[in-house]
C-alpha cells in the first residue's frame, strides 16, 4: 500500500473537498488507523479536526423506508488562506456493517452520480491547472 499523505495535502492546501470513508468492519484499513493518519496530516485544519467527535450520521434506508443510524462521520470547515473565497470540507465518515469492498460500491455508485452530473454541469479545474 503506498500512503497517499502528500496528494491530500496538495487537494486540501489548493482548496480541494475531500471525503473519507471506510467500512467500519474493514480489518485491512481500520477506523482508528485511518483516523490517526487524518490526524497526523498537518494543514490548517488538524487541530479542529483532531479535536471533534465521531457522530452518528442518518440516510433513508431502501429497505426500510426510514432515516436511520448508518455510520459515523466528523467534517471541518476551513478556509485554508486569508484570501481563500470558501470553505474547504474535510470529512471522515464509517459505513455501518460494511467491510473493505466498501470503496468499490461507493465508487461505482458515485461514477453514476458523476456521470448524470457531467452532462449538467461543466467542470472546472482551472484553479489547480488541470485544464
Amino acid at each position: 500500500m503506498v500512503p497517499s499523505t502528500e496528494e491530500v495535502e496538495f487537494l486540501l492546501a489548493n482548496q480541494i473537498h475531500i471525503m473519507n470513508y471506510q467500512g467500519n468492519l474493514d480489518l485491512a484499513c481500520n477506523t482508528a488507523g485511518n483516523l490517526k493518519w487524518m490526524h497526523d496530516i498537518p494543514w490548517q485544519g488538524q487541530a479542529e479536526l483532531s479535536s471533534k467527535p465521531l457522530v452518528p450520521w442518518k440516510s433513508v434506508l431502501a429497505s426500510t423506508g426510514r432515516n436511520e443510524t448508518v455510520g459515523r462521520m466528523k467534517e471541518v470547515k476551513i478556509r485554508v488562506t486569508d484570501s481563500a473565497t470558501f470553505a474547504t470540507r474535510y470529512a471522515f465518515v464509517t459505513v455501518d456493517n460494511a467491510g473493505h469492498m466498501v470503496s468499490l460500491i461507493v465508487l461505482l455508485r458515485g461514477l453514476c452520480y458523476r456521470v448524470s452530473l457531467i452532462e449538467l454541469l461543466p467542470l472546472r479545474f482551472h484553479k489547480i491547472g488541470l485544464t
